[in-house]
């Protein structure tokens, strides 16, 4: 959905290296309604944006679906932070620079209002976008500032696997992904 939007799209190739990495194998389910009638899709995932810069440096992260216009917004400003930092004269004072503006964010404290909870149905897709967008800029962002506050680090898999598992909340080395009590017709 982000990316079929052409602006959105256009702004990532213009102003980044974009590279795709899938972490697990899509998940695929089938429901077999009887009479040859059987429904089979994929499982939605879980996405995340990292921004890190030519030495593998993470500026910062962009968790989960983001509504389409905060989605570039966050994308235009944080291209500006990873600008600055290529001027920067030296690796440590890169490190300083994004360590002051994780802290500064990390520092501030987290407004949430409204449901948490997403609606059911396809009508509800919207508010559950916007719902899902305050989640990731205030909940999912302060756990990240507070992580990249300590010292931003390199692109790893330990980060990757700390923020599905902490901040996702989809633990990667999980072969069912959180499910397999759900699967095996038995409560959570």
């Amino acid at each position: 959905m982000l990316f079929a939007r052409t602006d959105i799209s256009q702004y990532i190739n213009n102003s980044y290296e974009p590279v795709w990495q899938s972490l697990h194998e899509v998940p695929i389910v089938s429901v077999d309604f009887g009479g040859g009638r059987v429904l089979k899709r994929t499982l939605n995932g879980n996405i995340a944006t990292y921004i890190i810069t030519a030495d593998g440096t993470v500026v910062d992260i962009l968790p989960g679906i983001y509504k389409p216009d905060t989605y570039l917004s966050q994308l235009k400003a944080l291209h500006n932070l990873a600008v600055d930092c290529r001027h920067e004269s030296s690796s440590t004072l890169v490190s300083a620079r994004l360590s002051r503006y994780h802290r500064e964010l990390a520092a501030r404290p987290v407004h949430l209002t409204g449901s948490l909870e997403p609606q059911a149905g396809p009508a509800n897709l919207p508010a559950n976008l916007e719902t899902d967008t305050r989640i990731n800029e205030t909940l999912r962002r302060h756990q990240i500032h507070q992580k990249l506050a300590q010292t931003p680090p390199k692109l790893s898999q330990s980060l990757t696997n700390w923020l599905y598992k902490e901040v996702l909340h989809c633990d990667l080395s999980d072969p069912y992904l959180g499910l397999a009590s759900t699967l095996a017709g038995q409560p959570q």
